[in-house]
C-alpha cells in the first residue's frame, strides 16, 4: 500500500537550551519544525537537508547544517526522535533554503539545486552532491555552471536519469552581483541528466512563473511532466511585479520524449493557492495516477489550507478531497513512497 508523506517537522520546539551546544547524532532531544528544506526517499529512506541547528532542542547552534536521514522499511514514530538520525553537512557547503534535492539512477548519489542563502549571497560554485555510501560532500563537475533560481517548481525523475525545474527567479538572496530589489524571473525550463552532470535550457509555452508544483508520471516512453498552479509576474526582471494566480482550470503536461508541452483542460473548483505540495501514486484499481495537490495556503488571505485535491490522469479531472486529519502547513515537502516487499 503506498504511503503519502507530507514531510515537516510539526511538533513544536521545547525551550532552547542555553548551556553548550553539541553536534547531534539524532533528533532524541525533540523535534522542530522547519521548512523549505529539500527532501528525497532512495532505498527506502527518507532524506532531508537544510535542518538548521539553531532550530533543534540539544543543539542551538545555527551555524550547524543538518542532513536527516529516516529508515523508511522499519517502524518509527513522530514522537521518537531517535530513528531520525543527523549527520553535519560539510561547512564548505552553503546554506541554502528551499533548495531541490535530487537522486541518480543507481540510487547513489544525491544532488542540491537552487534556493536561496541564508547568508550574504556569494558567488555560486554550482551543484553540490551527497555521495550516499560514504557520506562525502563535493562540488559536481557539470557541463555548465548553471543559474542558481529560488521559488521554482521540480521534480526528480531518476527512472530516466533526469530531473527538472520550472519558473523561479534570481535576486539578491541568490546572486551577488543583484544589489537592490530586482526581481529575475526565469524563463522555460532546466533539465539536469543525473549520469552526464548535463544542463539543457527547455522552451516552455507559459509566461514566467513562481511557485507551483511540478510532478513526474511514468507513463509513455519516457514519462510526463505535470504543472498546477502557480503565480505570474506582472514583468519578468525589474522591481515591485505584482502577481496574478494562474488558475485551477487547466494544467500544463509535457511529453518528455516528444519535447512538447500542452494545455490540458481540466474540470472541478479549487480554491487559488501558493505554497503547496504535490505528489503522484498510482491508483491500481483504475491504472490512473492520482495528483494529490497537498495544504498550502489561501492566495489573498495567505491563511493556512488543510484540504487535499486529487486531479487524475489520464481522465484529468480535478475533485475536491476530504480535509486532511493531520495539520498541514505552507512551504513544506511531499514525497510519494511504496515500500518495497
Amino acid at each position: 500500500m503506498a504511503w503519502l508523506m507530507s514531510l515537516g517537522f510539526v511538533h513544536l520546539v521545547s525551550l532552547l537550551s542555553l548551556g553548550e551546544a553539541k553536534v547531534l547524532s539524532d533528533l532524541s532531544d525533540g523535534f522542530c519544525r522547519s521548512y523549505t528544506f529539500g527532501a528525497n526517499i532512495v532505498n527506502d529512506v527518507l532524506y532531508m537537508v537544510d535542518l538548521d541547528g539553531g532550530l533543534i532542542p540539544g543543539d542551538t547552534n545555527s551555524s550547524n547544517n543538518y542532513l536527516v536521514q529516516l529508515d523508511l522499511s522499519s517502524s518509527f514514530s513522530t514522537d521518537d526522535g531517535e530513528k531520525y538520525k543527523m549527520s553535519l553537512v560539510d561547512s564548505e557547503v552553503p546554506k541554502i533554503k528551499g533548495q531541490a534535492l535530487w537522486s541518480d539512477k543507481a540510487n547513489t548519489t544525491l544532488f542540491t539545486y537552487g534556493g536561496n542563502y541564508l547568508d550574504v549571497a556569494s558567488v555560486d560554485q554550482g551543484l553540490w552532491t551527497y555521495t550516499i555510501a560514504d557520506g562525502s560532500w563535493k562540488l559536481q563537475q557539470t557541463s555548465i555552471k548553471p543559474v542558481r533560481l529560488q521559488g521554482g517548481a521540480y521534480v526528480d525523475a531518476p527512472q530516466i536519469q533526469a530531473a527538472y525545474w520550472v519558473g523561479g527567479f534570481q535576486n539578491s538572496d541568490t546572486t551577488p552581483a543583484i544589489t537592490d530589489s530586482t526581481v529575475d524571473y526565469a524563463t522555460g525550463m532546466i533539465q539536469f541528466n543525473t549520469t552526464t552532470g548535463t544542463f539543457t535550457q527547455l522552451d516552455a509555452p507559459f509566461a514566467p512563473v513562481q511557485q507551483g508544483a511540478l510532478v513526474y508520471l511514468p507513463i509513455g516512453e519516457k514519462g510526463v511532466l505535470v504543472f498546477v498552479g502557480g503565480e505570474v509576474p506582472s514583468i519578468q526582471n525589474g522591481i515591485n511585479a505584482t502577481l496574478t494566480p494562474n488558475q485551477w482550470n487547466y494544467a500544463w503536461v509535457y511529453d518528455i520524449a516528444g519535447n512538447k508541452w500542452y494545455n490540458q483542460t481540466t474540470t472541478g473548483s479549487v480554491a487559488s493557492r501558493t505554497q503547496f505540495c504535490a505528489v503522484v501514486e498510482k491508483d491500481l484499481s483504475t491504472s490512473s495516477y492520482q495528483v494529490y495537490v497537498i495544504g498550502g495556503a489561501d492566495y489573498k488571505s495567505k491563511d493556512s489550507l488543510t484540504d487535499v485535491y486529487v486531479p487524475i490522469i489520464p481522465y484529468r479531472t480535478i475533485q475536491p478531497n476530504t480535509d486532511s486529519p493531520a495539520p498541514i502547513y505552507r512551504s513544506h515537502r511531499s514525497n510519494g513512497f511504496k515500500p518495497r516487499r
